[in-house]
């Protein structure tokens, strides 16, 4: 009898001492999330990185596109995608073809 005393006691303490413990946990902020595009026009030099995070967009300017030359319109975007990840931000998907590229990232 004492056994099953000392068991409902503690059971009676402790399920009321988590839920007062649990009640002043803070919620889990909300994701925040940060957009990648790049333009790579073989014509007309609109070729840009347009990047949209913390409420404000940036753009950088890429070169003319070239398949003869991708290595600095390659290191810009990977500077940009750098960025992003300084500021926490993690890539979560990529989607696009050979002219315009969308990258998505998320800061939890």
């Amino acid at each position: 009898m004492k056994t099953s005393t000392k068991a409902i006691i503690s059971l009676i303490v402790l399920i009321p001492t988590i839920v007062l413990v649990s009640s002043f946990t803070q919620p889990a902020s909300e994701p925040q999330y940060a957009t990648l595009r790049t333009i790579e026009a073989t014509v007309g030099g609109m070729s840009k990185i347009i990047i949209v995070y913390e409420g404000k967009t940036e753009e950088f300017e890429l070169s003319k596109g070239s398949s003869s030359n991708q290595t600095p319109n390659t290191q810009a975007i990977n500077k940009g995608i750098n960025l992003l990840a300084s500021k926490g931000y993690e890539l979560v998907s990529q989607s696009g073809g050979d002219y315009i590229s969308m990258y998505s990232f998320v800061r939890k």
